[in-house]
């Protein structure tokens, strides 16, 4: 389909926090693709524009190429808006197509796509003035269009796309295939629904079970003598599989090392779990290190739903039963961590020292349960460029932008956190 193809931000993107805090949620990743991608496979003869918070404008435009926030478009071509949340697919895309009207996909309630064959008026300019869309702007867009149902996926916080990872990463499921090296010794079962690309690696005694649903094994990836992966899996270009129990729902971005077990959980790139530990119904963000025995919470011990703590005066209350953790970019997790469920650490965090850490720690935080303080900017740069340099990369100037204003945002928060611990300290102490 040729069109002028606008992406979004939805006004949700709030109950996406730690993980949007350092990019613009359509860039997470949810089954095989961030949701971005996903779309922009579809329309790979598209001329792309991509709406997002100004504070992003430089980022996006580095990772992208594309044009940003500019609502300028070519008037003999169809305009087509795109929520950045969707789950685009191959069978959404024939129904826009098949279109031949003025309409607003929608999926419960929330819009999904917005196409405009008759573009004379550029009524639909003002409802994206203003990035992310706003609440008020989702219902003019209502109002002013007539709807149609389509059967995708939206999620409307974080936790709703650890929920929905394993449908996710099934509708990405294309066809079987079997390349790389796999050792005679590797079991797989269920050939039909497996997936492994050039490049890959299968130790023997490695065990891929994909009889529940499919397992994507992505360009470059190692596994290891004794890994097992249970589908549906995705396991992302040179992830490295370290013997580790991967359970269903799970995935990889590119460049991960994984070891200990692992369920229905999403890892960002570059992010290491190298040795045991559970980590079960979570969020881990990219550059993210999860020392030993690191363990998240995913079930509370009165079978209750949890309560994600976003922030020191910010608690929301899901319908979730099983919830673990969300970790922002950059983090550090000692050895012997232990998470709560519905624990969100912020980005450039460092947490040492081992024991049950708060359910939420503010970005650029460094300390243990003994004491807490602010990490040195320069210093959590300084770290941030190394742990790039690792992996063959720089820290680019954008990205180290967004580290800063992250920084200055919530230094009053920081600050709050760190007294508030102080005096529970103090209080613990007074108790004892």
């Amino acid at each position: 389909m040729n069109c002028n193809l606008f992406i979004y931000e939805d006004y949700h993107h709030k109950l996406f926090s730690p993980l949007t805090l350092t990019r613009p949620s359509p860039y997470l990743l949810a089954g095989a693709h961030s949701f971005l991608d996903r779309i922009k496979s579809n329309f790979t003869e598209c001329f792309i524009t991509i709406l997002c918070r100004e504070e992003f404008k430089e980022l996006v435009e580095y990772w992208s190429k594309h044009r940003i926030n500019e609502l300028t478009f070519d008037p003999n071509l169809p305009i087509l808006i795109i929520n950045g949340l969707a789950v685009y697919t191959p069978e959404l895309m024939k129904i826009v197509e098949a279109t031949e009207s003025n309409t607003l996909f929608v999926h419960n309630e929330s819009p999904v796509a917005l196409l405009l064959q008759d573009t004379s008026s550029t009524d639909w300019q003002d409802l994206f003035k203003e990035i992310p869309l706003t609440e008020e702007a989702e219902k003019e867009m209502f109002r002013l269009y007539p709807t149609q149902e389509v059967d995708t996926y939206i999620p409307h916080s974080i936790w709703d796309i650890v929920s929905a990872n394993g449908e996710i990463i099934e509708t990405d499921f294309t066809e079987p295939q079997m390349a790389g090296e796999i050792d005679e010794r590797a079991v797989i079962y269920g050939k039909e629904n497996v997936r492994i690309e050039e490049g890959v690696k299968v130790d023997s005694f490695a065990v891929i079970d994909a009889r529940g649903g499919p397992v994507t094994i992505d360009k470059g990836v190692y596994i290891q003598s004794h890994s097992v992966i249970i589908g549906p899996a995705y396991i992302g270009p040179n992830t490295r599989i370290q013997g580790a129990k991967i359970r269903e729902g799970c995935s990889f971005g590119p460049t991960c090392r994984i070891g200990g077990e692992i369920e229905n959980s999403i890892f960002m790139g570059y992010s290491n779990k190298y040795h045991d530990g559970f980590v079960g119904h979570s969020y881990i963000g990219s550059w993210v290190n999860l020392g030993a025995l690191t363990t998240t919470s995913d079930l509370k011990n009165n079978y209750r739903p949890i309560r994600v703590q976003m922030g020191s005066d910010s608690t929301i209350k899901t319908n979730l039963v099983k919830l673990g953790s969300f970790i922002g970019d950059h983090a550090k997790l000692g050895i012997g961590t232990l998470l709560n469920a519905g624990s969100c650490i912020g980005p450039s965090t460092n947490f040492y020292g081992g024991g049950l850490a708060p359910k939420y720690i503010p970005p650029f935080v460094w300390g243990s349960l003994e004491s807490f303080q602010e990490y040195e900017l320069e210093k959590a740069l300084e770290t941030a460029r190394m742990v790039n340099t690792r992996r063959g990369r720089e820290l680019p100037f954008a990205e180290e932008s967004i580290l800063r204003k992250i920084f200055d945002d919530f230094m009053d928060e920081r600050e709050k956190f760190i007294g508030d611990e102080e005096e529970s300290t103090a209080e613990e102490e007074l108790t004892l």
